[in-house]
């Protein structure tokens, strides 16, 4: 009777145990996957530079030609740099655009003005460069230049790439511009 008995405690116990619930791994498993689909894919985006960015220089070539040369930032224009995506989580990092204002005066009288920026060049040439294409930097070259005429180097830069070109604009003291390209690096 004792070893009925106890034979009978002993399978009530195993009968109850296997109830057919999950392990703690089986459960923690589950937890994960249902708290990855409700979470929302997280887009991380950082800009280059930050904050609106401007530089001005104005340059005295000979006592009667100056060169005033503005470079900024557009606020609403970017360009992709890096795009990379982890699991759910996007990392975007955008370049500005950027421009330039330029101005040329000969005896205090202005004889050119020009604004430059990346789809002025684009529409000259039509290379894929151009697609991802931002302005660098606008600067006169000093050493190339002389007491009637002035030669800007422009450089223009892929973020992603980092192919570049650099054009050459030779202003004469009339107001004249001729434009060439000088160097690429595709």
């Amino acid at each position: 009777m004792k070893y009925i008995l106890l034979l009978f405690t002993l399978s009530a116990m195993v009968l109850t145990s296997c109830d057919g619930r999950q392990s703690s791994r089986e459960s923690l498993q589950q937890s994960i996957s249902e708290f990855n689909q409700k979470q929302t894919p997280l887009e991380l985006i950082n800009f280059y530079p930050k904050e609106y960015t401007e530089v001005e220089t104005d340059t005295i070539m000979s006592n009667n030609l100056r060169v005033n040369i503005k470079n900024y930032s557009l606020m609403d224009q970017e360009v992709i740099q890096h795009k990379k995506t982890i699991g759910n989580n996007k990392d975007i990092q955008y370049h500005r655009a950027f421009e330039s204002e330029i101005a040329v005066y000969n005896a205090n009288q202005k004889i050119y003005t020009t604004t430059i920026n990346a789809h002025q060049f684009q529409n000259k040439d039509n290379s894929p460069f151009w697609n991802n294409a931002t302005l660098e930097h606008v600067w006169v070259n000093q050493e190339t230049s002389g007491l009637g005429w002035v030669n800007l180097e422009i450089t223009f830069i892929d973020p992603q790439t980092h192919a570049y070109r650099v054009y050459e604009m030779t202003i004469n003291h009339n107001g004249k511009q001729n434009t060439f390209l000088k160097e690429q690096n595709s």
